[in-house]
């Protein structure tokens, strides 16, 4: 989505196929998202890697962690099994990289790098 602000990435929610979908927010960042729940999300523009997780009243509040990932990275997909285990496609200077975190992005791990 494009905002006054610029790109943000908008999350909805649904609870029966698609028919109707819930906003539940927006990240104060665009980039990779992944949802192992409902409530929560993480995201990864390259830079920032941030997590949010839904409140009491439906929004959604944002925390950016500090992480060892190196800069700029070109992110090129982001899964969660669950809040903890995670993993982190990323491109940079045509190398492919793939990294894998098990405290929810706080730390990651190089599995394995290709071209280049």
């Amino acid at each position: 989505m494009y905002l006054s602000t610029g790109p943000v990435i908008g999350i909805y929610l649904t609870g029966d196929g698609g028919l109707n979908w819930i906003f539940l927010g927006y990240s104060n960042h665009p980039g990779v998202m992944a949802a192992p729940n409902t409530t929560t999300y993480f995201i990864y523009d390259g830079d920032t890697f941030s997590v949010g997780s839904m409140n009491q009243g439906g929004g959604t509040s944002w925390v950016t962690l500090v992480t060892n990932l190196p800069t700029n990275l070109w992110p090129v997909g982001l899964q969660f099994l669950d809040p903890l285990n995670g993993w982190l496609v990323a491109e940079q200077a045509g190398v492919y990289l793939i990294y894998r975190t098990s405290d929810g992005g706080n730390t990651w791990s190089l599995l394995a790098e290709a071209g280049g």
